[in-house]
């Protein structure tokens, strides 16, 4: 049998309490790299997860990217891993520590540990004041407004109300408009970058595309 068809055979029993507490997502994974996930997930009494939440313990990475995932398993304090941790479980019949397979040469934040990390991650926007995201942003609005809440970020719905906008539109002289970046960077290094070099309007031209 090939690993696609063990990982179908297997589903059911991803939607099943974790025997290992493990609860595993894959990001920037082929879709035959997601097989094999499944059918570690499978075989070593894991569970797969279609989005990482705060459940979510070990994030699976194909390719090293910055992705909407990557930036809530930081968020979490998950576990970020190369595909390298589930084939090696594999033969292992077991799952091999984490240490190893870390990314952290990609992303020296996973240096800090996961219950440390999360404390960090929830204070990070907690005394900004609140932000407004405008609609057409890289990454998406809801996507934003969900890494900025989870953050300890305020957001509103009215422009006028925030003291921050996220995404380019020329904002009222009470108001900084600033490029998407500013919330992407400072998540990806869990500390507050500064905004000054991100401002969009009207001192500065925007931030490469995310």
């Amino acid at each position: 049998d090939s690993l696609v068809d063990l990982s179908q055979r297997c589903s059911p029993a991803t939607e099943q309490t974790s025997a290992t507490g493990k609860v595993i997502c894959t990001t920037c994974c082929h879709r035959d790299d997601q097989a094999v996930v499944r059918h570690a997930a499978c075989m070593l009494a894991s569970t797969i997860s279609n989005m990482v939440t705060k459940e979510t313990t070990h994030v699976v990475m194909g390719t090293p990217k910055r992705t909407i995932n990557l930036l809530k398993a930081i968020i979490h304090g998950s576990h970020v891993l190369s595909l390298n941790w589930v084939t090696e479980s594999i033969s292992n019949n077991a799952w091999k520590s984490e240490s190893k397979y870390s990314l952290t040469s990609d992303f020296p934040v996973l240096k800090i540990k996961g219950e440390k990390r999360r404390n960090m991650a929830e204070k990070l926007f907690c005394d900004v004041g609140l932000i407004f995201v405008e609609k057409d942003t890289a990454p998406p609005r809801e996507d934003l407004n969900t890494l900025i809440e989870l953050c300890g970020g305020k957001v509103t719905a009215s422009r006028t109300r925030s003291k921050y906008c996220i995404g380019g539109a020329a904002p009222a002289k009470e108001h900084v408009s600033l490029s998407e970046q500013w919330v992407l960077d400072s998540i990806s290094k869990l500390k507050m970058q500064d905004i000054n070099k991100y401002i969009l309007y009207p001192f500065r031209s925007p931030s490469p595309e995310f």
